[in-house]
């Protein structure tokens, strides 16, 4: 049975591989179950797939949990991996498609009018970015401005800056 992908807090996971459990309560991605188990990944973790959560021990995220991932950055080393994504959070905030001046903790970002697939121009003030043109993947109060710079139209640059800490728009 498919189910629609989620993010849910869980202690207890099994694996083909074995026991991968926490001990404490973690957000894992849930994108299937059966009659017994919701079946997903946990977020930050092994990178293990179709992993088995009890659906006895795994619960829904909570507001104040929501609000906590939302826009969280995952990464690897330092290679931004993606961001959570949870729609319902209360701190969800659509990427605008008018232009846009994003001040984070470190410096000013000024962003276009977004085109028909997100591709936007961008400069930032005091300092020339390896790319003039990107895609906004994440961009919501303190919380990094999360981008993929563009090659032509190809995403190929990951970026992720400091804080925001003021959306103009313009």
């Amino acid at each position: 049975m498919n189910t629609p992908r989620r993010y849910m807090m869980a202690t207890v996971a099994r694996h083909m591989m074995g026991d991968i459990s926490s001990d404490e309560p973690d957000i894992c991605e849930i994108d299937g179950e059966d009659e017994e188990n919701y079946i997903g990944t946990w977020v930050q973790g092994h990178g293990f797939m179709e992993v088995k959560f009890p659906k006895a021990t795994t619960r829904e995220l909570t507001d104040d949990e929501k609000i906590y991932h939302n826009g969280r950055v995952l990464m690897m080393g330092r290679t931004p991996m993606g961001t959570i994504q949870i729609p319902d959070a209360p701190n969800t905030a659509p990427v605008p498609n008018e232009p846009v001046v994003v001040y984070t903790r470190n410096s000013v970002y000024r962003l276009g009018k977004a085109g028909e697939k997100g591709t936007r121009a961008i400069v930032k003030d005091g300092v020339a970015l390896s790319f003039g043109w990107c895609v906004i993947k994440s961009l919501m109060l303190h919380r990094p401005l999360v981008l993929m710079g563009l090659h032509g139209t190809d995403p190929v640059i990951p970026f992720v800056s400091s804080e925001v800490q003021h959306i103009d728009l313009h």
